[in-house]
C-alpha cells in the first residue's frame, strides 16, 4: 500500500507539472498542488473503475453481420450453420476486444456516472442508504472496505 501511495503521488506531481506547463500563466499561478490533489481525489472518489475498455454499445456491426448472414444464406452461398459460425465469431471478437484483453493486460478505465452514484443518495427529506467506500477512490487498492449505514437524510 505504501508503494502504491508513493507511485500515485509521483504520477500526480507529473500530471500537475504537465497541466501547469500547458496552461496559461494566470491559471497556473492560481492552481496550487494541494488544490490539484484535492480535485483529483474528489474525482477519483466518485469514479467507478473496471477492466472494460470498449466504447458504448454500437448496433452497427451486429446489423451488418445480420445483413451478411441474410445475403449469405439467401443467395445459397452456404448453410445457415456456416453463417451462424461467422456471426458467432463477430460476437466472440467483440467480447475478446472489450472484456478479455483489457483484463489480461490489466487495463483499467475510470468513469464518473452521476446517475449510478446517486442511486444510494436519495433526496433531503427521504431516508436512504449511504455506501462509503473510504479511500478506495483515492488510492489504487486491490480491495476496499465498504461501510453501509441507514441515514435519515
Amino acid at each position: 500500500m505504501f508503494n502504491s501511495v508513493l507511485d500515485q503521488r509521483k504520477k500526480w506531481k507529473l500530471i500537475y507539472s504537465e497541466v501547469l506547463s500547458a496552461a496559461n500563466p494566470e491559471f497556473g499561478n492560481q492552481l496550487t498542488y494541494e488544490d490539484f490533489v484535492w480535485g483529483c481525489e474528489c474525482a477519483r472518489s466518485r469514479a467507478f473503475s473496471g477492466s472494460y475498455s470498449g466504447a458504448a454499445f454500437n448496433a452497427g456491426p451486429y446489423a451488418f453481420t445480420l445483413l451478411l448472414v441474410t445475403i449469405y444464406v439467401g443467395l445459397g452461398l452456404g448453410s445457415l450453420e456456416q453463417a451462424a459460425n461467422g456471426a458467432g465469431l463477430v460476437l466472440c471478437a467483440n467480447i475478446l476486444k472489450d472484456f478479455v484483453l483489457p483484463k489480461f493486460f490489466k487495463l483499467k478505465k475510470y468513469i464518473i456516472c452521476p446517475y449510478i452514484d446517486m442511486a444510494n443518495h436519495v433526496g433531503i427529506n427521504e431516508a436512504g442508504d449511504v455506501v462509503s467506500f473510504g479511500t478506495a477512490g483515492a488510492f489504487p487498492f486491490k480491495s476496499i472496505t465498504i461501510t453501509h449505514m441507514k441515514t435519515g437524510l
